[in-house]
């Protein structure tokens, strides 16, 4: 068997994976009859989930005091509209982006554009921000 959290092959009737220690299911009759028949397939199940942050600080020019926001929709409207503004007037090489990534088995990769993922993390990153823009 192999585990689904890290991949490693876990022998059978072990409960955990000796290198995760995650619980592993066992294999149920059906899929045992079926491999002994030749007919089973391993079937890998890959989940996904993305979260999108977003970190606003405003800060006061009279008392110096400094707010944060998690998003410019929480920014007060007269100040949401004066950073939309300043955004667009700055351009795209303004803005500062850094993508982190987390895989199944914990492994957390940072990138400073779109361009430096691979592939397959680039297609789930386009996907997510077309799926926040709806």
């Amino acid at each position: 068997m192999t585990c689904s959290k890290c991949g490693a092959q876990v022998p059978r009737g072990v409960g955990r994976c000796p290198n995760c220690w995650s619980s592993v299911l066992r294999e149920g009759w059906l899929r045992r009859i079926l491999r002994g028949l030749g007919l089973g397939t391993p079937v890998v199940i890959r989940t996904e989930s993305i979260t999108r942050t977003e970190r606003i600080e405003v800060q006061d020019p009279h008392t110096g005091k400094v707010q944060v926001y998690d998003s410019l929709d929480k920014v007060p409207a007269d100040l949401r509209a004066k950073i939309e503004q300043a955004k667009r007037d700055a351009g795209p090489a303004a803005t500062s982006t850094k993508i982190t990534v987390t895989d199944a088995s914990g492994t957390t990769r940072t990138y400073d554009s779109v361009d430096e993922m691979p592939a397959d993390i680039r297609q789930m990153y386009e996907r997510a921000q077309r799926g926040h823009m709806k």
